[in-house]
């Protein structure tokens, strides 16, 4: 597969994770025990798919329904990669699936990132085709917002990634910027590669305004050393003065201290959780002990009970 549909095999955040063991054959039927049936038919339809014979891969999908295989968000996302790579970034087949399984009530969040993401890669306008799929109820997965960001990034599009960043805060956000360490990380990359160091100087004061346990996450901590470096260097080979630059270079290592005071926290918490454990631990009851220890010394030799005259 090529782009950003290459790596969509593998599970989305907070999907439950599965070994992708090859498998051969189709089950006959899914019987009673439909999880197993699922993961086979999961399994089977990965390995066709790393052998890249997209159309058995949708058959087996097919198939699989027929055999009640239910709802399956794994198994319904490898089908619209299947179609997308049968068909095009604009497959209606792909998009049949999803609207199927939306009317059934079932989750399609993942299935959607695909069919989003290769139409991003086709030059679609992500603006739009995000609000397109806003306005039909459909709640857009933080990992979709994500992938967008990256493949626009990648493709040096940043002010179209600013955009999707701004989507993303107002859906899933409530409105802010840094709700999560990848929209704040990916905010802070396009507003240093773009020179918007107000915008930079407001992201990076709310960022340190709050002390969330995202904030310490290595995501941001990079992308804040980053942005150090870059604006630090072009202040070395302009030399001029520049006021919102210098006050961006304020927060950002103001706010590379936070991150580091959080990690201090976060590290010291753990520490004492430790030791309260050991402690409620150490405070139970033990069993009585053996006279060679809690378990009987080996080396003792023992004594045999006397026989009943």
């Amino acid at each position: 597969a090529n782009g950003a549909l290459h790596d969509l095999h593998m599970p989305l955040p907070g999907e439950q994770g599965d070994g992708y063991a090859v498998v051969s054959t189709l089950p006959d039927c899914g019987g009673d025990s439909i999880p197993i049936f699922e993961r086979t038919v999961f399994k089977y339809m990965n390995t066709l798919a790393l052998q890249e014979e997209w159309g058995r891969v949708y058959n087996t999908y097919q198939e699989a329904v027929d055999k009640g295989l239910g709802c399956s968000a794994r198994c319904l996302r490898l089908a619209v990669v299947a179609n997308i790579h049968l068909e095009g970034p604009h497959s209606r087949t792909a998009s049949e699936l999803i609207s199927k399984a939306h009317e059934e009530k079932h989750d399609i969040s993942g299935a959607l990132v695909p069919m989003l993401v290769s139409r991003l890669e086709c030059g679609d306008d992500v603006g739009n085709l995000l609000q397109e799929t806003l306005s039909k109820g459909q709640r857009v997965h933080d990992s979709v917002y994500n992938k967008a960001v990256r493949v626009l990034m990648q493709k040096g599009r940043q002010e179209a990634a600013i955009k999707v960043c701004e989507i993303a805060a107002e859906t899933n956000g409530m409105g802010e910027l840094a709700y999560n360490k990848f929209n704040f990380s990916s905010l802070v990359y396009a507003y240093t590669g773009q020179r918007r160091y107000e915008d930079l100087r407001s992201l990076v004061t709310s960022f340190t305004s709050k002390s969330d346990w995202w904030q310490a996450s290595k995501e941001c901590k990079e992308s804040i050393k980053l942005a150090i470096n870059t604006i630090a260097g072009r202040k070395a080979r302009d030399g001029a003065v520049n006021t919102e630059r210098e006050e961006a270079l304020l927060c950002l290592d103001d706010a590379l201290q936070h991150i580091k005071s959080l990690r201090a926290t976060n590290r010291q918490e753990r520490e004492t959780l430790k030791k309260e454990v050991v402690s409620v631990f150490g405070m139970v009851e033990q069993p009585p002990a053996f006279d060679g220890g809690f378990f009987p010394d080996t080396q003792v030799e023992r004594q045999m009970p006397k026989t009943k005259r």
